[in-house]
């Protein structure tokens, strides 16, 4: 009796390893998967408040230089433009390189 006892509490210790291991190897995991979810949309905030003021910042410069009348219109948009696209160039590098 003694060894049917003593090995139904070996199996009984690697039942609770295994399952402690498990549990653990499932709690990191979805701990990872939702620390990744979180740094994704905070990323993705991020991009889309930059392009925000980015746009805001293009409709004032084009507002600032048509009440000036320094230069033409058509111009400064243009430029905002390339500007715009600069930054957006530049964020997708971060991105890309934070990913």
């Amino acid at each position: 009796m003694s060894s049917a006892s003593s090995w139904l509490k070996g199996f009984g210790a690697a039942g609770l390893a295994a399952g402690i291991g498990a549990g653990f190897a499932a709690g990191l995991a979805v701990g990872l998967a939702a620390g990744f979810g979180a740094g994704l949309a905070a990323g993705l905030a991020f991009v889309v408040a930059v392009v925000g003021l980015a746009a805001g910042f293009a409709v004032t410069q084009i507002a600032v230089a048509a009440n000036a009348r320094q230069i033409s219109t058509a111009n400064t948009t243009t430029s905002v433009l390339l500007r715009i696209l600069m930054l957006l160039s530049n964020v997708c590098n971060c991105v890309r390189i934070l990913l």
